[in-house]
C-alpha cells in the first residue's frame, strides 16, 4: 500500500494476533505518520474493540462491520473508496492503478481477478464477466461440482482476453468499494459475512467491475500446501510473471534490530536466510530459515520452512551444552533432518531427530 501511495491503513486482526501487532508496531509506530504524509497511519483494530460487542467476526465482510464505525470518523470525511485487502496472500500489484480504473469507470465496487487453472478452482471464488465491459455477472465461491464448475469456464476468446488462456478466472479477494455504498450495504445486511460469497450478490444492479491482476499471485492461506510452495518459490530467486522473487522491488519490512546472521563451517544453497540466526555445521538447500532460528552442527534441511524464534533463550550456550535438559533448548538439535517440513516459531527439536514428508 505504502508503494502505492496509500497511506491511511487499518489492520483488523482476530485471535492470536499478538506477534503482528508487536511487529506493526515496531514497523510502523513512529510518530510523525507513516510515508507519503504526516496525516498517514497503521493501525492495528482487535476484534474486541467496537462498541457494544465481544464477538469474534464470522467473516472478512464481518470484521469490517464490526469495525466501520472508524470509517464514519469526522477525519476520514474526504475518504471516498476503501480498498480492502486479504492477509494470506502473496502478490505485486500497483493498486494506484486499480484505484484510477475504478474511479474512471464510476465504479461502486471493483473486483481484482487472476487466472486459475483447473487443479485450483475448488479452494478458490470463480467468476463469470461480461466480454464486452468486463463487469461481473456471477460469482461462485469455491464450485466443488464438476457441473457447478463447468458454468463458470471460460470460452476460448474470453480466456485468451481476460485469463492468459486459463480456463477460469478466480477472485483475488481484494476489493475497492465506494465508502458509503459499502456502509449502506454492510448495515442493510446484517447476514452478509464475506464479501465473496455473500456481499458480491447483494451489489444487485450497481456496476461490479474486474480488474486484472497480472503477475504473481498466490492464495497462502488456502491450505498448507499453498503456504510452503509460495515460501520455497522466493528460493528460486527467478524473475519473471510467474515467480514472487523481484530483484528491482524494494521492500520496507521495518528493522529487526537484529545481528547479522552467524554461519560458521555451513553449506547453503538456494536458500533465504533471515537476520538473527545462528547456525553451525549445517547443510540447507531450498529451504527458508527465519529470524532467531539455532540449527546444530550436522543438522540436515532440505526443501522447507523454518519460522524461527519471537526471542533468543538466556544463557543459549549453556543450555545447548548441557545434556541433562528436561527439554531440548530451542532450535533444532545436531544430527537432526528437517524435509519437506514446516516448522513453526519456538520449536524444540532434539539431536538426531528425523522430521521429513515421506511423501512430499
Amino acid at each position: 500500500c505504502l508503494h502505492s501511495n496509500i497511506n491511511k491503513i487499518y489492520v483488523l486482526t482476530q485471535y492470536n494476533s499478538q506477534s503482528l501487532n508487536r511487529y506493526i508496531t515496531r514497523t510502523y509506530g513512529f510518530g510523525d505518520g507513516v510515508p507519503l504524509g504526516g496525516d498517514g497511519f497503521v493501525e492495528v483494530l482487535a476484534t474486541t474493540q467496537y462498541p457494544g460487542g465481544s464477538r469474534w467476526p464470522e467473516g472478512n465482510a464481518d470484521a469490517v462491520r464490526l469495525m466501520s464505525w472508524v470509517l464514519e470518523n469526522p477525519k476520514l470525511r474526504h475518504v471516498k473508496h476503501v480498498l480492502i485487502l486479504p492477509a494470506d496472500q502473496l502478490y505485486r500489484a500497483n493498486f494506484e492503478d486499480l484505484i484510477t480504473y475504478h474511479q474512471q469507470r464510476r465504479a461502486v465496487v471493483t473486483v481484482v481477478t487472476h487466472p486459475a487453472p483447473e487443479d485450483q478452482v475448488a479452494n478458490l471464488g470463480v467468476l463469470q464477466v461480461d466480454p464486452d465491459t468486463l463487469e461481473m455477472v456471477d460469482y461462485a465461491e469455491k464450485p466443488r461440482g464438476q457441473r457447478e464448475r463447468e458454468a463458470f469456464r471460460l470460452d476460448a476468446d474470453l480466456s485468451r482476453r481476460v485469463a492468459d488462456g486459463a480456463p477460469f478466472l478466480a477472485s483475488c479477494g481484494i476489493y475497492v468499494f465506494e465508502k458509503n455504498f459499502l456502509l449502506r450495504l454492510l448495515r442493510e445486511h446484517p447476514r452478509a459475512h464475506n464479501f465473496g460469497a455473500d456481499v458480491q450478490p447483494l451489489s444487485g444492479t450497481q456496476q461490479v467491475l474486474t480488474w486484472r491482476l497480472y503477475g504473481y499471485w498466490a492464495d497462502v492461506g488456502a491450505s498448507l500446501r499453498t503456504f510452503m510452495n509460495a515460501n520455497l518459490e522466493l528460493c528460486l530467486r527467478t524473475p519473471g510473471a510467474d515467480s514472487p522473487f523481484d530483484p528491482f522491488a524494494y521492500h520496507d519490512l521495518g528493522a529487526l534490530a537484529l545481528p547479522p546472521s552467524d554461519l560458521v563451517s555451513c553449506n547453503i544453497s538456494r536458500s533465504t536466510i533471515a537476520p538473527g540466526a545462528r547456525i553451525s555445521g549445517a547443510t540447507i538447500s531450498g529451504s527458508v530459515v527465519g529470524p532467531r532460528a539455532v540449527i546444530g552442527p550436522g543438522v540436515v534441511i532440505r526443501d522447507s520452512v523454518l519460522m524461527g524464534a519471537d526471542y533468543y533463550e538466556e544463557d543459549l550456550e549453556v543450555r545447548c551444552s548441557s545434556s541433562e535438559l528436561p527439554v531440548p533448548p530451542m532450535g533444532i538439535g545436531a544430527g537432526s533432518l528437517v524435509q519437506k517440513a514446516i516448522i513453526d516459531k519456538n520449536a524444540r527439536i532434539g539431536r538426531s531427530c528425523v522430521i521429513a514428508n515421506r511423501a512430499g
